[in-house]
């Protein structure tokens, strides 16, 4: 959590605070930094004063949105996620030297004294429901680089699009307005976009792009706040955590894709539940058609996490058929009358011995077609002695499926085994 600070004793996040041990004492070193190294006014109002050592809210914003992501008793999206914090606002204002520190602070964790950084810490999700704006100091670039590093390193970067809407080109302050991070836009209980929520497109120079990428409840947000209490709050920075919780609950459920930033992004804007700019809106932000989607209101659509985990359960890809007379394609014939197992799988092999092209047919029903799918998307791209290499124990592993609807199909070793074999006996001949 990259905010105001987090009041870690609060019952409602305590018990997942990282730096909370198991005989109930507290180690902060590399679960907490304090970004602000020294105070913008010292006006005697600065509960956390700086360079704390300790997590501390003085605005009480980030207790609430640390709480949207991973409270307990029903307030948190993902209530056993492990959370960090860093302090980038002093009372809720930052500077580019604060919010690059705790940007750099996640990329690779470090002790309270700044030392002993370890990257292979780094959390898989930063909550930023913040802006630096032109007021603070920050260039529309002045957060590029550490974005970038972050996602380049696999770390997904929920970002709230700002409030202030409802004018068009209002997501203007970075890291909002940032390609590489997800940009979350706030709807209400109706999915009807908030009209505070800032819009797209985004505009930097003769530069034009879409934003926000999705959307999330952020109209009257029940959550933690300091003094052991709740609020309800409303804005973007309440639809970010949502996001963020969202993707700490498909890492749960699928740990393979730890680090995978393009396959969650993908999975959740793939899923998203389509809305539409408002049909009195004219002109349409950034000339979307009034059907087009992704939009610069909602982006790809609102967030809906169950779809987003079953995707690869309800919707199996490369299914079909390639010519099997083609000298470049290889054929696997293990026909099995179970439900789900894999009949036939064809690979097309190209001259430099890739796979370049996978389709399969087998009975179609029950979570088994999602191992069979997932074969075709693993063997595509690699050797021919990579894809025999694969065991089904591997595709268990990967798919993103509950665990009582984890049905391997037992036969999609065999099946690429067999492709590959016939295959090399064509080009024998």
């Amino acid at each position: 959590i990259a905010d105001t600070g987090v009041e870690f004793e609060h019952p409602n996040i305590k018990n997942n605070y990282i730096g909370l041990k198991k005989d109930g004492s507290y180690d902060h070193n590399k679960a907490w930094w304090d970004g602000v190294r020294e105070l913008f006014a010292a006006d005697g109002r600065a509960k956390c004063g700086f360079a704390s050592d300790a997590p501390c809210d003085d605005q009480g914003h980030g207790t609430h949105v640390a709480s949207i992501a991973v409270g307990a008793d029903g307030y948190g999206v993902a209530p056993e996620a492990r959370w960090m914090a860093c302090r980038n606002m002093d009372r809720g204002v930052g500077s580019p030297e604060t919010y690059l520190s705790c940007l750099n602070f996640f990329l690779a964790p470090h002790d309270l004294d700044g030392k002993n950084a370890d990257p292979k810490l780094r959390p898989h999700v930063v909550g930023n429901s913040y802006g630096c704006p032109d007021p603070e100091g920050c260039s529309k670039r002045a957060m590029t680089a550490a974005v970038e590093a972050l996602r380049a390193a696999g770390v997904f970067m929920s970002v709230s699009a700002g409030n202030e809407g409802p004018d068009c080109s209002t997501i203007a302050d970075p890291p909002a307005l940032e390609k590489s991070v997800i940009t979350v836009g706030a709807t209400d209980s109706d999915d009807t976009l908030a009209p505070f929520s800032s819009r797209g497109p985004c505009v930097i120079g003769t530069e034009k792009y879409c934003k926000p990428d999705l959307t999330a409840p952020g109209v009257n947000v029940m959550a933690a706040y300091p003094g052991n209490g709740f609020r309800s709050l409303s804005g973007t920075s309440m639809a970010s955590p949502h996001v963020g919780g969202a993707t700490a609950l498909i890492i749960s459920m699928c740990p393979s894709l730890s680090g995978n930033v393009d396959k969650i992004q993908s999975l959740l804007e793939m899923t998203a539940v389509k809305l539409l700019p408002p049909v009195d809106a004219a002109p349409l932000c950034g000339g979307n058609s009034p059907t087009s989607v992704p939009n610069n209101y909602f982006g790809h659509g609102r967030i809906d996490v169950l779809a987003a985990v079953l995707e690869h359960y309800e919707r199996p890809r490369n299914v079909g058929s390639l010519d099997k007379n083609d000298p470049t394609v290889g054929t696997g014939l293990v026909g099995a009358p179970a439900c789900g197992d894999v009949m036939k799988l064809q690979i097309k092999v190209s001259p430099a011995g890739i796979i370049e092209d996978v389709r399969f047919k087998t009975f179609g029903c029950g979570s088994a077609i999602a191992s069979s799918s997932l074969a075709t998307e693993w063997i595509k791209g690699r050797s021919l002695d990579e894809a025999t290499a694969i065991r089904n124990t591997d595709i268990a592993q990967e798919l993103c499926l509950p665990p009582v609807k984890l049905h391997c199909s037992m036969l999609a070793e065999d099946a690429i085994k067999s492709a590959v074999k016939d295959f090399r006996n064509k080009q024998a001949k």
